[in-house]
């Protein structure tokens, strides 16, 4: 069990109970030693009738401080409901005068499957029982997130770019945001299908992230790379030399940076691609 609470000392006392009220076991004093830190609690129950531990529903609080606090009580993977009891007994001087604020928080690694959810909390002022409930939707599935740099062309001239975006949740997306490095540390905003993206300087291999939060919080993130390439090839012809006189048959060499698959024009004809040395007739 893990509580935190605004003041510290013994603040409740735990026990289980069936919805009957019939079956109670345990006293179990619960302590906060830090105020606002989340303190984890193991209790020792081998004194439990285990031949009835069947017919237990919930975990009843009972407060056992006079003094206002506030508490948080997580993963209470064992139960679906929270009680308190204020019945007067111990440092709880008077009986019913109690308004009760509670907070049960999900873990995100609870492994209950998503949809929609009960929650009922009881109150026992040791005459009557309420029992009030509200229905939520459980989703721990994170949202679809897709981004494509400049429709997925695989170079880019400019750092100016265009991201093509998709997402999608069964519950809804709340926010998106951006970044050219991890974590992705961008501000939220609206997501769109479209979106005018600048790339970091300097040419090479650029990736952008894409985050995507749904409505209850999920989050996913895509990411695409594409090379900025700002620099311009160099080819020179290295024969014949500028201003030669030549007949026959002539080689042309050359030599170039970038030029993997260089073009050759003779006379003004069209471009053609050519190995490295060229024959001209």
């Amino acid at each position: 069990l893990w509580v935190q609470a605004n003041i510290t000392g013994d603040l409740l006392n735990l026990t289980f109970g069936e919805t009957a009220g019939n079956l109670t076991q345990g006293n179990l004093t619960v302590s906060v030693g830090v105020a606002n830190v989340w303190e984890q609690k193991v209790f020792d129950i081998p004194a439990f009738n285990v031949s009835m531990n069947d017919e237990i529903r919930y975990l009843r609080f009972n407060v056992t401080t006079s003094s206002p606090f506030r508490m948080l009580i997580d993963d209470l993977r064992a139960s679906s409901q929270i009680s308190l009891l204020d019945n007067g007994i111990g440092e709880d001087e008077t009986a019913g005068d109690a308004v009760y604020t509670a907070q049960y928080n999900i873990s995100r690694t609870n492994n209950v499957s998503d949809g929609s959810k009960s929650v009922r909390a009881l109150i026992d002022d040791g005459v009557n029982y309420l029992s009030p409930s509200a229905a939520t939707v459980l989703d721990n599935t994170p949202p679809f997130a897709n981004i494509s740099i400049a429709d997925g062309d695989t170079y880019a001239v400019t750092p100016n770019v265009i991201l093509t975006l998709a997402f999608s949740d069964a519950n809804g997306v709340a926010k998106c945001r951006y970044s050219n490095a991890l974590p992705v540390d961008g501000t939220f905003e609206s997501c769109t299908q479209i979106k005018a993206w600048s790339l970091t300087a300097g040419s090479g291999l650029k990736t952008v992230y894409y985050e995507v939060e749904d409505n209850t919080g999920n989050r996913n993130t895509s990411s695409d790379t594409i090379t900025l390439d700002q620099d311009s090839p160099v080819l020179n012809i290295t024969h014949p030399v500028g201003g030669a006189r030549v007949n026959g048959t002539v080689n042309v060499s050359f030599i170039g940076v970038e030029s993997g698959s260089p073009k050759i024009s003779v006379d003004g004809q069209n471009f053609s691609f050519a190995p490295s040395i060229f024959q001209v007739l």
